[in-house]
């Protein structure tokens, strides 16, 4: 989530409409390869289609960087969150704060103020958490001049110890929320695909331009990894004209392109694999 950015709903249902239509290119894929002999791998995908909406939540699940010095709270306040369906990055003080958000760009940060180098107030102000999250001041000082003072410089909510958790998650999602839906960025092998911005940023943290065709791709793949998404959804994917306007081979040059872009930027094989008979996939961690 970056502030100051405009949301524009029309661009989101741009982002999202492939993905929303990608289940259904996989049932006439299966359907066919049922038809043409009930192959294994037809029935493999078959199952594995009845759980593509949950794999679609956990590609887009927000990520709360939680900044907690003591542990049993840390871990108190990630497995809530975690229960939630959100993704959960911890850090006990503010050099590991730093250390995470130079690979990582959390959504939302849940920061302790009283921390063992730092005050979380005067770290958040230095390094302009403002800009770059939603940020969320946990802490035991309740005085109305510490509220006001962390609300009126750089928070966005304020909250006092001891933390209901049901509470907690609640001004998290309501958080999320400000933002517009699909503001999750996506997140795969160290790098970060914010889809309402349409920009790729590499395991350095380095912004990589791509051409509308190369996003769009991208961006199907990384909603459904690891499994593999068809050339003939992909030539739906980065093509506004009818589908025989183009060929599979454009497919393949564009993945061939985004490949090469993105193992110069990184100096590593791009995630990218190549599924024989389907199509392309997404490896690696997220």
């Amino acid at each position: 989530m970056v502030r100051g950015a405009n949301f524009l709903p029309a661009m989101a249902n741009r982002c999202f409409q492939p993905i929303r239509s990608l289940v259904a290119h996989f049932r006439r894929f299966v359907q066919g390869k049922s038809h043409a002999g009930g192959s294994d791998e037809a029935r493999v995908w078959s199952a594995a289609l009845e759980d593509d909406r949950e794999a679609v939540r956990d590609a887009m699940a927000a990520t709360v960087l939680v900044v907690e010095d003591a542990v049993e709270l840390r871990l108190l306040y990630a497995h809530s969150l975690e229960e939630a369906g959100l993704r959960v990055i911890q850090a006990a003080d503010g050099a590991a704060m730093q250390d995470l958000l130079a690979r990582e760009r959390p959504d939302v940060i849940l920061l302790d103020i009283n921390l063992p180098d730092a005050n979380g107030v005067e770290l958040a102000r230095r390094l302009g958490l403002r800009d770059r999250a939603g940020l969320i001041f946990v802490t035991m000082r309740n005085e109305p001049a510490d509220r006001v003072e962390a609300l009126e410089s750089v928070g966005d909510d304020y909250v006092t110890k001891p933390v209901d958790l049901r509470e907690l998650v609640a001004r998290v999602r309501n958080l999320l929320r400000r933002a517009g839906p699909g503001d999750a960025p996506l997140r795969f092998d160290g790098w970060t695909l914010d889809l309402v911005r349409r920009e790729l940023f590499g395991p350095d943290g380095a912004f990589l331009p791509l051409t509308t065709g190369e996003f769009n791709i991208l961006a199907a793949l990384a909603a459904f990894r690891p499994r593999p998404v068809s050339r003939e959804y992909l030539l739906d994917v980065i093509s506004n004209r009818a589908s025989d306007a183009v060929s599979e081979h454009t497919v393949d040059t564009l993945m061939t392109r985004l490949r090469r872009k993105m193992r110069q930027a990184s100096g590593r094989e791009a995630p990218i694999v190549t599924v024989r008979g389907v199509g392309y996939a997404l490896a690696g961690n997220g």
